[in-house]
Formats: C-alpha cells, structure tokens, sequence
C-alpha cells in the first residue's frame, strides 16, 4: 500500500500532462454541478470539484521551485479548510480568508500558467490545455470575487426574483456561488445576458475589470500560441527540406 501511494505521489509531481487533468476538472465543474445541484446536491458537489481544481493548480505549482510548492500547498489546505467550513454555517473572517488564500494560489498557478505558454517552441494539446486553462481559472477567480463581494454587501448584485424568494434556504449558499460562477463566465465571454446585475460601485468595478481581463487574455494568448504553431512549423518544414 505504501509502495502504491509513493508511486502516485511520484506521479502526481511529474506528471507533464498537468494541465490537462486541471482542464479535465473543470469539465467536471460545468457538466456535473448543474445536474446534481437540481437533485439538491449541488452545494456539496460543487465544493468537491472546487477541490480538485484547487489540488490541479497545486499540481501545477509543484513542476516550479520547493518553496513555492510548499508555499503554495499551505495556502491551498487554508483556502480548502474555509470553502468547506463556509459550508455549514458562514463567517466572515473565515472567508476572507478563504478568498484570500484561494485568490493567492489562483494567481500564482495563472502567473506560471501563462509564463509556460510564453516560454513554449512547439504546441501541444497540453500547451491547448493550459491556455484554457488560465482563462477558466480567471472566471472561477471572478467567481469567488463576486461571492466575496456579495457575502460582505447583500445586495451588491440583483437577481431574478425566483432566486431571492427564499434566501434562507438549505440550498442558497451553493446556488448564490453557482449563480455568481455562471455570471462571471457570462462576463469574460463578453454575453451579459442582464439576468444578473451589479449594483454597487465595487460590484461594477470589479464586473469592468473582468471583462477586459477576459477579452485583453484571449487576443494576447491566440496570437501567442498562432504565431508559436507558425514557427515551429516553418522550422519543422525548413528543417525536412535541409534533410
């Protein structure tokens, strides 16, 4: 049994398909949460999947440097231990810290992410993933933000009133961060279907700067990874001919 969890251990950290077992978890989030949560499950299903992403971008971190493993583990266990504990009964300060400890590592596996692709001389599906990667992780980001925002400020987003009916329900934390998740993506993507709304100033604020972030992060990537595929094809080509 050790000799089996040693060896997944040894995989986890060398794995080179990393990003594609992140972006297999985010398929996870969008396909599975939206059908268990109408069986009433999906506040708990959700923070299963947040899990896993969480454990992914720790993965990611772990092909960097010791330190910023370790560093980056610690803020994952405190970010995870607040997600779960926010589940059962909701505290401010525990997820202030959640956020904070969540958003730190979101950032740091983005930053890594991103300096990966930049850094790449040939794309691979892999390279594909991680690209998507980052942009899915900057939704789930904005997610969190806007949950952070509203948590502090009720009344910082409006909503369909079928959703604010019955606020004290056992199922309205998880579907506020679905709801909030769904919005944030809706925002990236530029569709702003008007079903959620921002009301307040930081609320706008923050919706304004995600939507740049969203449509300034696709055209600098696409042309990053267009303009590496041109070049590693050019020089594949020329390299044939020359033989």
């Amino acid at each position: 049994m050790g000799g089996l969890a040693q060896r997944f251990i040894r995989w986890f950290l060398t794995n080179e398909a990393r990003f594609s077992i992140m972006l297999a978890c985010f398929f996870l989030l969008f396909l599975m949460e939206p059908i268990l949560n109408s069986l009433g499950a999906g506040g708990f299903i959700l923070n299963v999947v947040y899990t896993l992403i969480m454990l992914s971008a720790l993965h990611n971190c772990s092909a960097e440097s010791r330190k910023i493993f370790y560093l980056t583990l610690v803020m994952c266990m405190l970010a995870l231990l607040g997600q779960w504990l926010n589940m059962y009964k909701p505290v401010i300060l525990i997820s202030a810290l959640s956020f904070s400890m969540a958003a730190l590592v979101i950032i740091i596996t983005v930053y890594y992410l991103f300096r990966h692709i930049k850094s790449i001389s040939v794309v691979r599906f892999d390279t594909i993933a991680g690209a998507l990667c980052v942009y899915l992780l900057i939704g789930v980001l904005g997610g969190m933000s806007f949950e952070f925002i509203e948590n502090c400020v009720p009344g910082s987003f409006h909503f369909p009133q079928e959703f604010i009916s019955d606020p004290q329900s056992f199922s309205y934390a998880g579907s506020l961060k679905e709801r909030l998740i769904y919005f944030s993506y809706s925002t990236i993507t530029s569709l702003g279907f008007g079903d959620i709304v921002p009301v307040s100033a930081l609320a706008r604020s923050v919706t304004m700067i995600l939507a740049i972030c969203g449509q300034v992060y696709m055209t600098v990537v696409m042309a990053i990874i267009v303009g590496t595929y041109i070049n590693s094809s050019y020089r594949s080509r020329h390299v044939t001919k020359r033989h």
